[in-house]
């Protein structure tokens, strides 16, 4: 699977997880940009959720599978208007 491909995949089962709650979102930063035509050498997806709180333990419970999270970070990045992260769990081919 090519580095695209993977990254494709990774942003696919993030954004998946936002109807499913109805949260309203966007994707912004350097894989939006290269989507329309400025690209940019990042390799993460930088994504605004509308998200409270009873809807961030759901989000995060969905996603814990593949991603590490740290559902207290993420409480207190909403209490604060901050961001969080999630970092993809993976492992290099062999």
């Amino acid at each position: 699977m090519s580095a695209q491909d993977e990254l494709s995949a990774v942003i696919e089962r993030v954004i998946a997880v936002f109807p499913r709650l109805d949260v309203a979102y966007l994707m912004t930063g350097s894989f939006a940009s290269s989507l329309h035509g400025e690209f940019r050498a990042t390799n993460d997806l930088d994504c605004l959720a509308a998200l409270d709180r009873r809807l961030v333990g759901a989000l995060l419970q969905d996603l814990e599978s593949d991603f590490i999270v740290d559902l207290d970070q993420a409480t207190a990045a909403l209490a604060e208007g901050t961001s969080s992260n999630l970092t993809e769990c993976w492992a290099p081919e062999a």
